[in-house]
């Protein structure tokens, strides 16, 4: 969505990829451990930072997108969340990103 509405360019999320991005947290940009990629785009986002929700008591992470499968695990790495709310198709692309990372 961001890539989308053209608040991160084409060229920014090349960028991410080559470093390693699996995915975006809250508009987090994350690697396969859940850890931020970029400090130069940490300090441009303004969204609920990373550090404080994996201290929350309790956060529920949702998606229903196959292509959010390696954020999820990333997700459930950095402890970013307690729930995890799927759809089946979700569940099965976690699976073989799991299952293809052994």
């Amino acid at each position: 969505m961001l890539v989308e509405s053209g608040f991160i360019p084409e060229e920014t999320i090349d960028m991410l990829r080559r470093k390693g991005s699996v995915g975006d947290i809250l508009s987090h940009y994350v690697d396969a451990d859940g850890n931020p990629i970029s400090a130069q785009l940490e300090r441009r986002t303004i969204a609920y930072p990373l550090r404080n929700l994996a201290q929350a008591h309790l956060s529920v992470a949702v998606a229903g997108e196959v292509e959010k499968a390696p954020a999820m695990v990333a997700a459930a790495r950095a402890k970013l969340a307690q729930i995890f709310i799927i759809d089946t198709y979700t569940a099965e692309a976690i699976l073989a990103y799991t299952s293809k990372e052994n």
